[in-house]
């Protein structure tokens, strides 16, 4: 009867069209995304392959899917000039699956209350990496994790910096920042004890110092824009109270104020602090003397462009010439792309397919904001999805963390969910609602 249960709530918010079998496996998928690239692929192959969703048109039949279908022959046409071939065509495997990923995932976020659910699944996922980013930072874990014959490898590089599940501290930084507005909606959940609220609030405040502790300044400096564009008006006061004093902890840290006081370090970490100083005084002694390779690398991909404008030097174009020792960059830094998705796009497959994947995307962001605004949502949960887009973006300005195939994932499913906030006309109570019967 336990399982009986336990399954119903699975299939609860379950879209028109959508089967049981497949509406498990996304909710199994999305829950493994951040710890578990093979056991999330899987079942979200199985969610969109041999359980997919039998309603609505197939996905090559939906309006967006010929731009991408057109992008995608684009990028197969720019093989022809790139400079690996065989590689630029291993390296289309970031891209051209999840093409299709994104409209056939579609379906399962046709509806607020499934797109909740999925929300929720996000947060719950993101458990983990918020309890072993915070026990590696306090433990100094830096042994890497490994089950499954090597399958599951949790990296645990950078002990000091919160990084556990990932390989990067951008990665750790970026996943904590993209499922913040879903963390801050729970809040607003309707009919929640206080209890549940209390323990959200936890769950947030150590998310809060795991991603400080990242000392990532792409994440750090977002992280007050999220928390205030997903407040109600009300809690705006008390929330710019909160920055400005934490603010003021970091300016009396950078001036040497408190550097004695217990737990400061928690609060404020040194390396976020000496992050900060080296952006204020180059020079200082006291910041970190890793070289900065985004000044470099940012006019040295513009050339590259302006070289190869249509159709590009194929993906991994950029590691290609960086490992021939072509391009004016320390050999120590270890550089595969130019920390910036726009310009690696626009170097690898042309500047035609860039402004059509812009384009595209664009759309479908566009699309869902004006549907968004004609709607009803007062507990937030669309505008969490709106956010969590607008994050997806943000960190890829700074950084390529969809070379990791999890954030390839929940990328293309936020802005799946995106597109079927802009195209659905399912109302809520149009979901099917699970019975009690055997499955």
């Amino acid at each position: 009867m336990a399982m009986l249960h336990l399954l119903n709530r699975l299939d609860e918010a379950r879209p028109l069209g959508c089967s049981r079998p497949g509406w498990r496996c996304l909710q199994l998928g999305v829950l493994f995304l951040p710890t578990s690239a093979l056991l999330s692929g899987l079942s979200l192959l199985l969610a969109i392959t041999i359980a997919r969703p039998k309603a609505g048109p197939p996905p090559l039949q939906r309006p967006v899917s010929r731009a991408l279908l057109l992008l995608a022959v684009l990028m197969v046409l720019g093989l022809s000039t790139a400079l690996k071939p065989e590689l630029a065509a291993i390296g289309l495997a970031n891209w051209l699956p999840f093409f299709w990923f994104f409209l056939a995932v579609a379906p399962y976020l046709d509806t607020p209350a499934s797109r909740n659910k999925v929300a929720l699944w996000v947060v719950i996922g993101t458990l983990p990496v918020i309890g072993v980013g915070l026990l590696q930072a306090w433990l100094g874990w830096s042994t890497p994790l490994r089950a499954l014959g090597g399958l599951l490898e949790w990296t645990m590089r950078f002990p000091g910096r919160a990084t556990g599940i990932f390989d990067t501290v951008n990665g750790t930084a970026g996943w904590l920042l993209i499922s913040f507005p879903f963390l801050l909606q729970r809040l607003r959940q309707p009919h929640q004890s206080a209890v549940a609220k209390g323990l959200t609030l936890v769950v947030i405040a150590l998310a809060t110092t795991a991603l400080l502790l990242t000392a990532s300044r792409m994440a750090v400096a977002m992280l007050p824009v999220v928390v205030l564009l997903s407040a109600q008006r009300r809690q705006l006061p008390w929330l710019l109270i909160v920055i400005g004093l934490y603010g003021l902890l970091l300016g009396a840290k950078l001036t040497g104020l408190i550097d004695h006081w217990p737990g400061i370090n928690l609060v404020v970490p040194d390396l976020l602090s000496a992050k900060l100083e080296r952006l204020i005084n180059p020079a200082s002694s006291g910041a970190l003397q890793a070289p900065e390779v985004r000044s470099s690398l940012y006019p040295l991909g513009l050339e590259l462009v302006r070289e190869s404008p249509w159709t590009g030097i194929g993906e991994n174009g950029f590691r290609t010439l960086y490992l021939k020792g072509v391009l004016p960059l320390p050999a120590s830094e270890g550089l595969n792309h130019t920390h910036n998705l726009p310009l690696e796009f626009a170097l690898s497959h042309g500047l035609p397919a860039l402004a059509l994947l812009l384009a595209t995307m664009g759309w479908v962001c566009a699309a869902a904001v004006q549907q968004w605004r004609q709607q009803s949502d007062p507990h937030g949960q669309d505008r969490a999805w709106l956010l969590a887009a607008g994050l997806v973006i943000w960190v890829h300005i700074w950084d390529i963390p969809a070379y990791d195939s999890r954030f390839n994932m929940v990328g293309w499913l936020i802005f799946a969910a995106l597109l079927a906030i802009g195209s659905s006309s399912l109302q809520p109570s149009q979901t099917e609602q699970p019975q009690c019967t055997p499955v």
